[in-house]
């Protein structure tokens, strides 16, 4: 076999961040970012921290790269979590590559609080402004690469029940 006749596959140049989060009727949802293979743990253990302070829904479990955690006591606060918890309603955060290809992520569990009255985020409350900061800093494509300083988030209203959902 030649080498054209290979066939290759790129590998990804980032590091996967999994977060999976719980909402009120313990319904994953998953939300991905990604991070050098050389960002510290203790950085993206921050990030992680400022994504869930916009989430209503528990986070239970994560993985950075391809080791998995298991937040401990995410049980006890899955027991104590607010009715109106909704993993379908998400923040959509939208930032763009050099050549404006936008980047996509989401986060389960929209907070209402972070919500101002014209349903848009509250970009100047500390808990946005703690994540951005963290996301400009770390936060790159799944290809590896660098994320424009402009972000947009945006309100997405899922569709309720979610895909998959079976009735116990």
């Amino acid at each position: 076999m030649s080498a054209s006749e290979r066939k290759t596959i790129q590998l990804p140049r980032a590091k996967p961040i999994i977060l999976t989060f719980y909402d009120r009727i313990e319904y994953p949802y998953s939300s991905t970012f990604y991070v050098t293979y050389t960002t510290p743990n203790e950085l993206i253990e921050e990030f992680i921290d400022s994504v869930e302070a916009l989430s209503t829904c528990v986070l239970g479990k994560y993985k950075i790269g391809y080791e998995e955690y298991v937040v401990s006591d995410y049980l006890d606060k899955l027991k104590n979590i607010a009715p109106h918890s909704i993993g379908s309603f998400k923040w959509r955060i939208i930032a763009y590559t050099a050549d404006n290809t936008p980047a996509s992520f989401s986060i389960p569990g929209r907070n209402q609080e972070l919500t101002s009255r014209n349903k848009s985020a509250q970009i100047d409350h500390p808990a946005w402004q703690t994540f951005l900061t963290r996301f400009r800093q770390l936060c790159l494509t799944k290809t590896g690469e660098a994320l424009q300083e402009h972000v947009h988030v945006k309100i997405s209203n899922g569709k309720w029940p979610p895909k998959g959902f079976k009735q116990r």
